[in-house]
């Protein structure tokens, strides 16, 4: 039997997160602080081997899973946003927007390295930290591409490509 690719689609109900937040649309113009029940879901372009089988999901299904819990019910913040001042101090985190300072308890929020916390950027967060953790399996289980989407709810999604150079 010879190699052939296929799409490879990972779902699960542990692949979710709930998480305040407020996306920033201008230097003055935000959301109210409020929250989503986010999904994500992984779609994998893969070659399937002589065996009609690309990979055990289940490694891909846990890391997955624990990115999700790593921003599960925290407040999240964007490192890189250049309308938002974040400050960590001590047992607080403020951050100012527009002349507003908003101050969190440190241990409820999660500052990410990216610049608004919106679908797009919460899929590429993903997407890269799927990358640092398991960049170099991805040769040795054939995958060519994946595409992490995040939803914040039904109609409401967005997704970021990675080729893999596998």
């Amino acid at each position: 039997m010879t190699m052939y690719t296929s799409t490879v689609r990972l779902e699960s109900a542990g692949f979710s997160f709930s998480s305040g937040h407020f996306t920033i649309f201008s230097s003055t113009e935000r959301e109210r602080l409020h929250g989503h029940r986010f999904t994500v879901a992984c779609t994998m372009e893969t070659q399937v081997g002589p065996e009609g089988l690309s990979f055990d999901y289940g490694y891909y299904k846990k890391i997955l899973e624990d990115l999700c819990a790593s921003v599960d019910e925290y407040f999240l913040l964007p490192q890189y946003n250049p309308h938002l001042q974040v400050q960590s101090e001590g047992a607080y985190v403020r951050c100012t927007f527009s002349g507003k300072t908003f101050q969190l308890p440190a241990e409820d929020v999660q500052i990410l390295p990216i610049s608004n916390i919106t679908v797009e950027e919460l899929s590429r967060w993903v997407a890269l930290r799927l990358q640092a953790i398991c960049g170099a399996c991805f040769g040795a289980h054939h995958i060519l591409s994946y595409t992490v989407e995040v939803a914040s709810g039904p109609g409401q999604s967005a997704s970021f490509r990675f080729l893999t150079g596998a």
